[in-house]
């Protein structure tokens, strides 16, 4: 069951738990998906089981994904992976303005950044905040943003190799804050429904 079908079930208030793990289930599911236990006995809903909200995304088992790319499992990590995105997007905002202002007094671009790039700053700053308050369209246009920049200083020849990965660190951290934001609406939808 996808998680979509999870949710429209959920807001029915027709879902069946686990009995060995709490997860909801299909009963066309003949084990669980999440723990792999026997669903076969188990065709009723589980009135002793409390449903594990934290565990409806389904787990990623690559270590090296896991390093860059937060585990993104309940509200709580949702928020987590919003505040990397949040310091990034301050960072970026930081870094920039400070870029743009040398640039303005020395009336010299550096590294591709001039004194137009403060307009640049001023979004990443509000990109920054629009995911404290964990907008998703926020998260999306600061991402977009981001690569698109960086596309064209690397067509520009403007990125050093230390910048790439600097580059690179910073899209994973805007990613996990994309992620973050629907995951936390999903949660939070989730919870509600099944509270109600």
């Amino acid at each position: 069951m996808a998680n979509s079908d999870i949710e429209t079930t959920a807001k029915k208030g027709k879902l069946n738990y686990c009995g060995s793990c709490g997860n909801a289930w299909n009963p066309q599911w003949k084990f669980c998906k999440f723990c792999g236990s026997s669903l076969q006995e188990k065709s009723q809903p589980q009135k002793s089981v409390k449903p594990n909200l934290k565990s409806v995304a389904v787990p990623r088992e690559n270590k090296i994904l896991n390093k860059w790319f937060l585990k993104i499992d309940s509200v709580e990590t949702a928020k987590k992976a919003v505040a990397q995105a949040y310091v990034v997007a301050y960072i970026i905002a930081g870094i920039t303005m400070l870029f743009a202002l040398i640039s303005l007094v020395t009336e010299e671009a550096i590294g591709g950044i001039d004194a137009w790039a403060i307009v640049d700053a001023l979004l990443f700053a509000l990109v920054g905040l629009g995911l404290q308050f964990y907008l998703r369209s926020a998260a999306v246009i600061g991402l977009a943003l981001f690569v698109l920049e960086k596309i064209y200083m690397i067509a520009e020849g403007n990125m050093s190799v230390v910048g790439f990965f600097i580059t690179l660190a910073f899209i994973v951290g805007l990613i996990n804050g994309a992620r973050g934001t629907y995951a936390y609406h999903h949660f939070r939808n989730l919870k509600h429904a099944t509270t109600h």
